[in-house]
Order: structure tokens, then sequence, then C-alpha cells
């Protein structure tokens, strides 16, 4: 069996929560706003100026999925 190249550390989660009173048509536009490419590349760029603060994570790999 072939050895794994990288173990799982942590896995964090975003979650967006918008009032229960919010319409319909606002929750649904701010859900296609989170699913536009450049809203996803933004919050990974964000995410990566944190950790390369970190030399500890210097030989990780971050990977963020939607």
């Amino acid at each position: 069996m072939a050895k794994a190249k990288y173990v799982v550390v942590e896995e964090l989660r975003l979650t967006i929560r918008m009032p229960a009173t919010t319409a319909d048509r606002r929750v649904r536009a701010a859900v296609r706003t989170l699913a536009q490419k450049d809203v996803t590349a933004r919050i990974r760029r964000a995410v990566r100026e944190v950790i390369v603060q970190f030399p500890i994570f210097d030989d990780c790999r971050i990977s963020l999925g939607q």
C-alpha cells in the first residue's frame, strides 16, 4: 500500500449567516455572489495571505473548496 504524501491537520469551515428576516431575493443574490469565481479567488488569496505569515506552513498544501 502506498504511503500518503500529506495528512489532514485541520479542516476549517466558513459559515456566512444572514438574518432570518432577509428577503429571499437578497439571500439568492448572496448565494450567487459567493458562487462567482472571482469571489472564491479573493477568499483563497485572503487565506493564503494569512497562512504565508507562519513559516510552520511553508511545506503544507492548502485547499479551499465549496
